[in-house]
């Protein structure tokens, strides 16, 4: 059950901690929040206006990562004034173009750039001259070939691969973040439920699974939800309080927040039911879940059944269909014509076509003989005539000369 085979793409995320993302040209700084994924972005301090950075000579920041797909997306906080929003993008080395975080309201958490559509394949992206944007994560789509093993797959709320039952409501409001900047979660909303007995189930291929959401520290009271996963029941309440430390600290609206993680998950399919149970003062926020595939990749999860249909059916439609796709449908199309002597099952069109001339052929016979013999009977009993028009015209190569 790959996500994306109903209708969305695949994604990928990647840490901006992984060590994929390589930074320059001095060393950029980790620090550690809860509200971030994973518990961190990096930011080019250095670069920071009234940090080190004191002059228009002082270096800007940069880094690089290489990766398999069709397109990428990276997520942090945007700098606050006066540093600029802008930034240099250079895809595969190709001409290099400025880019901007296009924010508002700066600083503020969000997806700061958006590559454009790129031919499926290794790619390398290059974003310099960052005067103080931080990288949280960056999201990869991926492509039917892309490789999967060893990745990490995120699926928004949205997805059509979440099946939501009852009262939930989409929202798309900013959340208040309290000590670091507010923003939006992945992709601009989430699910949120108050309501005791809804449900969201969600089916996927892979060896673990991570679901995360907003918690607020802003509202003391008590969630409580449950997670079935193939059957394995976990009670999980969560509880804020006045001496809660996230709440003395001003945490706030928590986004990145992990509400449960699996791990080690056998290979295979596996379908997760959510069930709210209890809300005092408090909302259940769905906004993504991650796992790790348990399929090479996309043609090989074995769930393509709504794309390769689609395409099946309409094997002429092959624009937007990889080469491998397109040759292997066409293949599957037999163009050799069947001989009747190898199938006398032939249909049904060729079948009357036969039988009708040898129908034919039989009345027509009958006609050119009775016409001979009337021909015969008429010139033997036809009286002599000395009259031109009445003799035979030879039929030969001249006789359209005749007047």
């Amino acid at each position: 059950m790959a996500s994306g085979s109903s209708g969305g793409p695949l994604r990928l995320i990647i840490d901006d901690n992984s060590g994929i993302l390589q930074y320059g040209p001095q060393e950029w700084t980790f620090l550690t929040y809860p509200q971030w994924y994973a518990g961190g972005a990096t930011f080019p301090v250095f670069a920071m206006p009234g940090a080190t950075n004191t002059s228009s000579t002082d270096p800007m920041g940069s880094f690089s990562l290489t990766f398999e797909g069709t397109s990428i997306a990276f997520v942090g906080n945007t700098p606050a004034p006066p540093s600029l929003q802008s930034f240099l993008i250079t895809i595969d080395g190709n001409a290099q173009y400025q880019s901007s975080c296009g924010d508002l309201t700066p600083p503020s958490y969000m997806q700061w750039y958006q590559s454009p559509l790129l031919a499926e394949g290794t790619h390398t992206i290059v974003v310099d001259q960052i005067a103080g944007t931080s990288v949280d994560y960056a999201i990869v789509t991926a492509g039917l070939n892309t490789p999967l093993i060893g990745m990490t797959a995120i699926v928004d709320n949205d997805d059509p691969s979440v099946q939501f039952t009852g009262d939930w409501m989409r929202n798309t409001d900013q959340f208040d973040s309290g000590s670091v900047p507010d923003g939006l979660p992945y992709r601009n909303s989430t699910h949120r439920s108050s309501t005791p007995g809804d449900t969201a189930l969600f089916r996927f291929q892979g060896t673990s699974l991570a679901i995360y959401g907003i918690f607020s520290w802003f509202n003391t009271g008590i969630l409580s939800v449950t997670y079935d996963l193939d059957g394995d029941v976990t009670p999980q309440t969560y509880t804020a309080t006045t001496t809660s430390p996230e709440y003395l600290s001003y945490q706030g609206d928590s986004p990145n927040f992990p509400f449960m993680l699996y791990e080690n998950i056998p290979a295979g399919e596996h379908t997760l039911t959510i069930t709210v149970t209890r809300c005092i003062n408090q909302t259940f926020t769905l906004d993504y879940l991650t796992y790790s595939p348990s399929f090479p990749t996309l043609l090989e999860s074995g769930n393509l059944s709504d794309p390769i249909s689609t395409v099946s059916a309409q094997p002429t439609a092959t624009i937007a269909i990889p080469t491998t796709i397109s040759t292997s449908i066409k293949a599957s199309i037999s163009t050799t014509p069947i001989s009747p002597a190898s199938s006398p099952a032939s249909s049904p069109a060729t079948g009357s076509s036969g039988k009708g001339n040898g129908m034919l052929a039989i009345p027509g016979l009958v006609i050119i003989l009775v016409a001979i013999v009337f021909l015969l009977l008429e010139a033997r009993f036809a009286p002599n005539s000395n009259n031109p028009s009445s003799a035979p015209v030879k039929a030969g190569p001249d006789s359209s000369s005749l007047s």
